[in-house]
């Protein structure tokens, strides 16, 4: 695990998080600027844990699993470039004071590879890397939330349906989570059976 990435096999959904407050307040700024131009016109507002949606859908932990993959391979990237190095200085070490000049040249040229090489592919590097990475696998999956969660509005005729987290109080009869994870075939802890009565 890379120093900052959280718990091992986790997406940072913290990140996702401050985006999705940014934009949430953002929408409900605007809300609020077109309400006192529409005196009286109804809009059903609605709210939605996108974090928790998210973490309900298969293809969050296909997407873990993917991740986890990926961060083990930059883990023995890195153990591979690091392994060379030593072995480059072991060699430089053994063949001090052996042959001539140019080979002596030869062997330190070698070593200054190693090392920047090494030092190039450091922690921060493997770290940004792994972001990266996370943003790429992660992209589809909030994408076919965020798409259930606007096909739901369209449905039921919520005009708005804002981040959860965003609200300080919220009815409990205005969470869209079940509509979003019913729609997708979710249940709280996974998939749901399609042949199961709806």
């Amino acid at each position: 695990m890379f120093p900052g990435s959280g718990w091992p096999g986790f997406i940072d959904l913290g990140k996702i998080a401050d985006m999705q407050k940014r934009y949430s307040f953002i929408v409900l700024i605007i809300i609020l600027l077109m309400g006192t131009g529409r005196a009286g016109a109804q809009y059903k507002m609605g709210y939605i844990d996108l974090q928790q949606l998210i973490t309900l859908m298969p293809e969050y932990h296909k997407a873990n699993e993917m991740l986890d993959e990926y961060e083990k391979a930059l883990l023995q990237n890195a153990q591979d470039i690091r392994d060379a190095y030593f072995k480059e200085v072991d060699s430089a070490f053994n063949k001090q004071g052996h042959g001539t000049g140019s080979q002596h040249n030869e062997n330190m040229r070698r070593l200054r590879e190693a090392y920047l090489k090494a030092a190039q592919f450091g922690p921060e590097q493997a770290q940004q890397m792994r972001k990266e990475k996370e943003q790429e696998i992660m992209e589809p999956v909030r994408r076919k939330a965020v798409q259930a969660i606007q096909a739901v509005a369209k449905e039921n005729g919520y005009t708005y349906i804002l981040s959860r987290e965003l609200l300080i109080t919220f009815p409990s009869g205005e969470d869209v989570l079940p509509l979003v994870a019913r729609k997708l075939k979710l249940t709280r802890s996974g998939p749901v059976d399609p042949s199961a009565p709806k």
